[in-house]
């Protein structure tokens, strides 16, 4: 918590007799700080998350020209660690792809939970095709079908005439490896539909 916060608590408490109801607030510098510093899940973490200041800080971040800075804050913001603050951090992304998190999204991808897993996997096929056909295999037979699923929808999402004869064929390979594992009948059935645009 910084200084800021504390004036706020303060002040919400003073003229409410409670903090009931009070949002916490933290500004970028310390936001940047806790991203490139902290090391351990507490509740510092937690006060982070609060403060739900991390969606505008990753829209800063997308405007932002210095790449190396935001590399480096998009291989924290996607720790595995921070699960809670990736799920904030990749919301934003699913609707502004920026391919300067592709590589740090990759972890996040192939993460069990769908609450993270799903969104990262969107996120790949619009901003990093060819990242996504190197990793979604294992995801394409997952044993949660709603990753299954997303895999497969990424997948699909991608256009095969934009994609080279090598690509298309490693597609394909993915789902015969998906169809064989799975046994849900709907992942089943969205695979054979999907196939068959790819073949």
């Amino acid at each position: 918590m910084g200084l800021s916060d504390l004036e706020h608590r303060l002040q919400h408490y003073q003229e409410n007799d409670s903090l009931d109801g009070y949002q916490p607030t933290i500004d970028r510098e310390h936001l940047e700080t806790f991203l490139l510093e902290c090391r351990s899940r507490d509740r510092l973490l937690e006060f982070v998350v609060e403060t739900g200041e991390i969606g505008p800080f990753v829209r800063h971040l997308l405007e932002n020209d210095d790449d190396e800075y935001v590399e480096t804050i998009y291989r924290q913001l996607f720790n595995r660690e921070y699960d809670d603050i990736a799920r904030e951090g990749l919301e934003v992304l699913r609707e502004h792809p920026d391919e300067r998190a592709s590589v740090y999204i990759v972890g996040v991808a192939l993460e069990s939970d769908p609450t993270v897993a799903v969104p990262a996997l969107e996120i790949l096929s619009q901003a990093d095709p060819e990242i996504l056909i190197d990793i979604v295999r294992e995801q394409v037979r997952a044993d949660d079908p709603v990753i299954a699923r997303a895999a497969i929808d990424a997948l699909a999402s991608l256009d095969p005439e934009s994609l080279d004869p090598n690509e298309r064929d490693r597609i394909v390979s993915h789902f015969q490896y998906g169809r064989e594992a799975t046994e849900h009948k709907t992942i089943e059935s969205r695979i054979d539909e999907t196939l068959a645009k790819f073949e």
